[in-house]
């Protein structure tokens, strides 16, 4: 399994975590509004064989596949284990997030259950994360089981 979907309607202590006063409150001060979750899962992502997930912008398949129209979100990543160099940190492009990336194909119904294996439509071009890369560079979100990383829906990781 590398993903699962919906854990804070699955788990009393992920539900505990998405109600917390200091993430919620911190989203609404982001934000400048009131917040749901649209998506909570546990990516499962082991170091060394591990096989990532292709680049992308969360907003982009948000607003394809759920119909998200507008780029006022932001997605939370909180490490279970510690998140280093060699056991599939989250990588992120700063200052992606200034930058609409519109990614072609059509995708397709129910395309979340093949883009967990591989993630063939809504990626970017390759000029396109050149480009994007070529700013601030690609950053690695290191750090201890707990740490949280706050990026807006539109950053591309």
């Amino acid at each position: 399994i590398r993903s699962m979907f919906h854990v804070h309607l699955l788990c009393d202590m992920f539900a505990r975590v998405v109600d917390a006063q200091r993430l919620v409150g911190r989203a609404r001060q982001i934000l400048g509004r009131d917040v749901y979750v649209h998506q909570s899962r546990i990516n499962y992502k082991p170091g060394f064989r591990a096989k990532g997930f292709d680049w992308h912008s969360d907003f982009e398949t948000w607003h394809d596949e759920d119909g998200m129209p507008e780029m006022a979100a932001i997605s939370v990543s909180i490490g279970l284990t510690d998140n280093l160099h060699y056991n599939g940190v989250l990588m992120i492009i700063p200052g992606s997030h200034k930058n609409f990336v519109n990614c072609v194909g059509e995708t397709p119904d129910d395309n979340y259950k093949k883009s967990l294996k591989k993630q063939d439509v809504a990626v970017p071009s390759d000029e396109a994360l050149r480009r994007l890369a070529g700013g601030d560079g690609i950053t690695a979100s290191t750090g201890r089981a707990g740490w949280v990383t706050w990026f807006d829906c539109n950053t591309m990781h």
